[in-house]
């Protein structure tokens, strides 16, 4: 950013001192291609390394974006359902869910985008901006001419400087400073790039635009000032909200997932090594000795028909790495994956303990009413969007605090005793003890895979990933001779069955079974049951339990 003479673009010292772990989240966010550019900052060179061996290395490092898949999958749990508005947000406010920016984004959308902007940097701010209509004009006015309130996001990269004071025992900010960037076209194929600083202040508006001012000088020139009317009175709030998912102080605040980032730095390197030495052990180095005297000039051709004549005592081999630095690097990033992967889950832990190194007191509380961070996060996301409904309904006349209420899916806690079985659950799947049918189903029940999660579809995924069945758990063949929702069971008391997602068949004749994935026949109901096509008993063998045996019942009643 050029700074110029004018003092206007000089950064706080609150916004310097968060920008250290920004670059550090943005840059990984940027991918492979960001991570490359960054070059010798997240990838020294080796001591002695030629510069051209860098960077070949450097070319051939990829980035596993553990980082940024993390913050998107925890983003992506309270945004799992839409944003619900409830009954009390006005309709003349409701209107604008589905344009929320007055650029045509809804309000679902908009809030993904905040949430992962406050998730990767700690914070992030919204704007409610007002289009100025003549100072003459009424309410109804502005209304007619379509003028209304939007939501303008800026993450915290774009807000360079703030000042604030304590009115009536609240702080509140008496000024903002925004960086912007846009490009302009200048002619029919010609664009430019424009810089501008809003200066922002109760009821009153400036801009700034960095242009030149004389032979190869450039600074802030004021191109704007307005004042801010709401109502017919000059606004003496700056409207706008803070959004925090890891708040350090007053419009401050650091990377939710800075330790996740770091240690996605520390596997980049890794894997970079890994790499280089996998091209190292693939290429074996020729050793040859005793071949002829230091003076004679031997010439070799190595191929499969060539044949090399040397003295009783020479020798020549391929020399081989013997693969355990390879075996120790393998082992090095499936640790910091592990890690990494820990690391994000305890944002959905209650408590935001460390999973599996748990004293019993701390399991205890960790099970008590406590939140999990994720959870809090979303009420903090709730009440951002309240705050700017709120603004909406300053602007549009209905006075403080009448925008409504807003609602986020939350149900995504995890306890302790979670994750405890969770690991437990994977070991146990490891050992064989329980089917991979079983081991989807328990995580499916936790919530850690989709409803709509289907295991034959997966199978076959996972069989295009790996061909040749070299893949332990289930088969297909098993899958197929097993049971599957749409199934039809085999006939029995005149009727069949066909099996739905909630382990029981549809209804016939006021009644219905229970059904399992590996069984051979359905439960009993109604004083029969029915074969199932995973290698049950013959249709003709299915007979009606006599009257008076015990029943296995479905558990749901007869309908």
């Amino acid at each position: 950013m050029s700074t110029g003479q004018n003092p206007v673009s000089i950064p706080s010292l609150e916004y310097e001192a968060m920008v250290p772990d920004w670059h550090i989240v943005d840059t990984l966010w940027g991918g492979t291609r960001a991570m490359r550019a960054a070059r010798g900052e997240f990838l020294p060179m080796m001591p002695d390394e030629p510069q051209a061996a860098y960077e070949m290395r450097l070319r051939q490092s990829v980035l596993t974006n553990i980082y940024r898949d993390t913050v998107e999958k925890l983003v992506a749990k309270p945004l799992k359902q839409p944003v619900t508005l409830k009954d009390d947000v006005p309709a003349s406010i409701e209107q604008y869910r589905d344009d929320i920016d007055g650029q045509g984004t809804d309000i679902d959308v908009f809030t993904k985008q905040v949430a992962e902007s406050a998730m990767n940097h700690g914070l992030t701010h919204i704007l409610i901006d007002y289009p100025q209509a003549d100072t003459e004009a009424t309410l109804e006015d502005e209304q007619r001419l379509g003028i209304r309130p939007y939501a303008v996001h800026y993450n915290a990269t774009q807000v360079i400087g703030w000042k604030s004071e304590v009115v009536n025992g609240r702080r509140v900010l008496t000024q903002v400073r925004i960086l912007e960037k846009s490009y302009e076209d200048v002619s029919e194929f010609e664009q430019k790039l424009v810089e501008r600083i809003r200066v922002l202040e109760p009821g009153f508006y400036r801009t700034y635009e960095l242009r030149e001012v004389g032979e190869k000088r450039t600074d802030w020139v004021l191109v704007d000032s307005h004042e801010v009317i709401a109502n017919g009175e000059t606004l003496d709030f700056i409207p706008w909200v803070t959004i925090y998912s890891n708040q350090t102080g007053f419009m401050t605040g650091r990377p939710a997932m800075i330790d996740v980032a770091n240690l996605n730095i520390t596997h980049w390197q890794s894997d970079s090594d890994q790499r280089n030495i996998l091209h190292v052990a693939r290429v074996p180095i020729l050793f040859g000795s005793g071949l002829g005297d230091q003076e004679d000039i031997v010439r070799l051709s190595i191929g499969a028909t060539t044949f090399i004549r040397g003295q009783i005592s020479s020798d020549l081999k391929y020399v081989e790495t013997s693969g355990k630095g390879i075996e120790a690097g393998k082992e090095d990033l499936q640790s910091l994956v592990e890690r990494m992967s820990a690391l994000g889950l305890n944002m959905l832990v209650k408590g935001g303990g460390q999973p599996g190194n748990r004293t019993a007191t701390a399991r205890v509380l960790d099970q008590s009413e406590s939140d999990s961070p994720l959870s809090m996060f979303a009420r903090e996301l709730e009440s951002g969007l309240e705050s700017v409904l709120d603004w909406f309904g300053i602007f549009k006349g209905l006075g403080e605090d009448q925008g409504g209420s807003v609602e986020l899916f939350k149900d995504f806690s995890l306890t302790q005793r979670d994750v405890d079985d969770i690991k437990e659950l994977g070991n146990m799947r490891a050992r064989g003890d329980i089917s991979q049918v079983t081991y989807w189903d328990e995580l499916k029940r936790r919530g850690l895979l989709a409803d709509d999660f289907d295991p034959e579809t997966e199978i076959d995924l996972l069989d295009l990933e790996s061909p040749g069945g070299d893949r332990p758990g289930i088969t297909e063949d098993e899958l197929e001779s097993g049971n599957a929702v749409g199934d039809e069971t085999g006939e029995s008391d005149g009727h069949t069955h066909t099996l739905q997602a909630d382990g029981l068949t549809n209804t016939v004749d006021g009644h219905r079974h229970r059904w399992e994935v590996t069984a051979t026949q359905t439960s009993v109901s109604d004083d029969h049951a029915h074969s199932l096509s995973g290698g049950g008993v013959p249709d003709s063998e299915a007979q009606p339990t006599p009257a008076g045996a015990q029943q296995n019942d479905p558990g749901e009643g007869a309908e």
